[in-house]
C-alpha cells in the first residue's frame, strides 16, 4: 500500500481517476497529461466524448437519478458534446456557429459566433489552453479558452467533417471534404495534408502510441503514422462505415459499419468479431473497462455487446437513438434518444434514471468531473443534470452521512458515523455511499486523533459478502445488497447506515417484512 490509499496498479487498471474522487485522496491536485494515467479518463473532458480515443468512458460516478441542475437555452440544435476545462468551464458549440463557454453553474463567460453553420464539437488543446472548433467553411479556429479571443483561423479546408482531434506532437488532426486528412501544427499552420481514396467519416481517432485511425466511406479503416505517413495498414468492413472509429482501454478499434457493429485488433488489420443488429447504427459506441460496448441503433434500442461480440442486453426506447452513450466508473451507461429522453442503465440494463427534455436528445453524453451529466437537445438546450437523491452531509439517521476527513498525513480517507471515524477503502466504494463528489475535511493527525476510531467501512465492490447486525447477509451486485437468504461464513459485518445506504435488490414474489 501507498500513502494514497490503494496501490497504483488499482487506478491505472481500473481509470478511477477522476477529479471528485482523486481530490479526495490527493488533496485536490489534478492529473497532468503526462502523469501516466490512463489517457482514456481525464480529470477534465479535453476531447471529443473525453479523450482522443472517444471511448465515452469517464472516471467519475455518474448520477443515479436524474433532474436538471441547470440548462442554457439559446436558437438552434444543441447536437455536440461538451468539452470541460480543469477549472469546471464548460464549451458548447450549437449547429448555428454560437461558441458558449460557460461556468460550472450554467453563467455565460463569453460567447463567439463562427459565421458559418458547424456540426463539429469543441475540443480543448492539451493544456487547456485553448479551444478549437471546426466549421462548415473548412476552417479550424482557436480562441483563448480563459477570455473568448480569437487566437488564430487556420486555412480553408474546404469543409471540416467533423471535431478536431490532438494527437501525438500536439497536431490537430481532422478530416476535409475532397478525401483528406489534415494535421495542422499548434499554431494553426499546416503540418501535413493526406489525400485518401476516399472521404473519411466523422472524427478521427488516436491511439494510446499515436498512431491516427479513420473511416472512410469506401468501407475501410485506416491506420497512419503519428506524422501521416505512411498508412500502416487497413480493414476492409462488411459496409460502408456509419459512425466514428472508437478505441477501448484494450486497444481495440470499435465501428459500426451499417447494420454491423465491427471489433478490429488493436495491432493487426484483423476482425475480431461482427454482431449484426439488422438495423442501421449511428451512434458511436462507448466502452467499457472490461471491453463490453454500448451503443443505440435506428430501431430505438440501446444495445450492449460483450467483449466476445455476444448481446447482454438491448432495451427499447420510443425511437430512434442516434446519441452516443457515456460510462461511469462504475459501469452505468447515460444515453439520449429520439424520444427526448436520456435514459441511465446499470451494467446488466437495469434502468436506474430517465429525464425527458422538449425535443429529441441527439447529443454525446458528458459526465463532468462532479458528477453531472451534460447533454444537448433539438429543444435548443443544453442541459446540466445532477443526482436527485439524498444529500449526503445532511443524511438521515438510518443512513451513511456527514462529514468526510482526509488524513493529510497518509492520505486516508474516513467517513463520521455516529461520531467516530471509519476508514473507506477504495473509490468505488466511496462513490456507492453517495460521496465521490463530497469535499474532504483535511486534517493533521492530531485533529484527528481527536476523532475515535471505529471499524473499517468493508469493501462495497462487486462480489463482496456483507453482514448487518441482525445477522442478515446480502452479495453486492452492481451495487445493489442481493439478499443471500442461506448466509455466508465469509461475510463482513457492515454497520447499518451503510447497509440501509445501498438499495435492496429483490426478485418479484419475494416476500419482504419491514421492521
Amino acid at each position: 500500500m501507498n500513502r494514497a490509499i490503494w496501490p497504483n496498479r488499482f487506478w491505472r487498471r481500473s481509470g478511477l481517476v477522476a477529479l471528485t474522487i482523486s481530490s479526495i485522496f490527493s488533496g485536490g491536485s489534478l492529473a497532468s497529461a503526462d502523469s501516466g494515467v490512463s489517457p482514456l479518463v481525464s480529470t477534465a473532458v479535453l476531447g471529443y466524448r473525453g479523450s482522443s480515443q472517444h471511448s465515452g468512458q469517464y472516471a467519475v460516478a455518474g448520477p443515479q437519478s436524474l433532474r436538471v441542475d441547470w440548462y442554457v437555452a439559446g436558437v438552434d440544435d444543441v447536437n455536440a458534446p461538451v468539452a470541460i476545462r480543469a477549472d469546471g468551464t464548460i464549451y458548447t458549440l450549437s449547429t448555428d456557429g454560437v461558441l458558449r463557454a460557460l461556468s460550472s453553474s450554467g453563467t455565460e463567460l463569453w460567447t463567439s459566433q463562427l459565421g458559418t453553420r458547424s456540426y463539429g464539437s469543441p475540443v480543448l488543446t492539451r493544456e487547456g489552453d485553448l479551444v478549437l472548433v471546426g466549421d462548415q467553411k473548412g476552417r479550424v479556429r482557436a480562441w483563448n479558452a480563459t477570455d473568448g479571443t480569437g487566437v488564430w483561423v487556420s486555412a480553408n479546408y474546404g469543409q471540416v467533417l467533423g471535431a478536431v482531434t490532438i494527437g501525438k506532437y500536439d497536431f490537430i488532426w481532422f478530416l476535409a471534404n475532397n478525401n483528406r486528412l489534415v494535421a495542422l501544427k499548434p499554431d494553426g499552420t499546416e503540418e501535413t495534408v493526406v489525400t485518401l481514396p476516399a472521404d473519411g467519416i466523422g472524427t478521427p481517432t488516436v491511439t494510446a502510441d499515436g498512431t491516427v485511425v479513420i473511416a472512410t466511406i469506401d468501407g475501410r479503416v485506416r491506420r497512419f503514422s503519428p506524422n501521416g505517413d505512411p498508412m500502416t495498414w487497413e480493414t476492409a468492413l462488411p459496409a460502408a462505415p456509419t459512425t466514428s472509429v472508437v478505441i477501448g482501454s484494450n486497444g481495440n478499434l470499435y465501428v459500426g459499419a451499417n447494420t454491423e457493429m465491427v471489433a478490429i485488433a488493436p495491432n493487426s488489420p484483423a476482425i475480431l468479431w461482427r454482431k449484426s443488429i439488422g438495423t442501421p447504427i449511428h451512434s458511436e459506441p462507448a466502452v467499457g473497462l472490461d471491453g463490453a460496448v454500448y451503443f443505440g441503433a435506428n430501431d430505438g434500442k440501446v444495445y450492449a455487446i460483450s467483449a466476445e461480440g455476444q448481446t447482454r442486453w438491448s432495451d427499447q426506447t420510443g425511437a430512434p437513438v442516434v446519441s452516443s452513450p457515456a460510462i461511469d466508473t462504475l459501469g452505468n451507461v447515460y444515453i439520449g434518444s429520439g424520444d427526448s429522453i436520456v435514459y441511465g442503465y446499470t451494467p446488466n440494463g437495469k434502468r436506474i434514471a430517465t429525464f425527458r427534455a422538449f425535443d429529441a436528445v441527439n447529443s454525446a453524453v458528458v459526465i463532468g468531473p462532479n458528477g453531472n451529466l451534460y447533454v444537448g437537445s433539438r429543444d435548443n438546450r443544453l442541459y446540466a443534470l445532477r443526482d436527485n437523491t439524498r444529500n449526503f452531509a445532511s443524511s438521515p439517521a438510518d443512513r451513511i452521512g456527514g462529514d468526510l476527513i482526509r488524513d493529510q498525513a497518509t492520505g486516508m480517507v474516513y467517513v463520521v458515523i455516529n461520531g467516530k471515524r471509519s476508514h473507506v477503502p477504495d473509490p468505488v466504494t466511496l462513490a456507492r455511499l453517495g460521496a465521490g463528489s463530497k469535499a474532504p475535511i483535511n486534517a493533521t493527525p492530531e485533529e484527528l486523533a481527536k476523532v475515535p476510531v471505529s471499524a473499517p467501512i468493508p469493501s462495497l465492490l462487486d462480489g463482496s459478502i456483507i453482514s448487518s447486525s441482525t445477522g442478515a447477509v446480502y452479495r453486492i451486485a452492481n451495487g445493489e445488497r442481493v439478499p443471500v437468504p442461506e448466509g455466508a461464513a465469509n461475510a463482513t459485518t457492515a454497520p447499518d447506515q451503510v447497509i440501509r445506504t445501498l438499495p435492496l435488490s429483490v426478485s418479484d414474489g419475494r416476500v419482504m417484512k419491514g421492521t
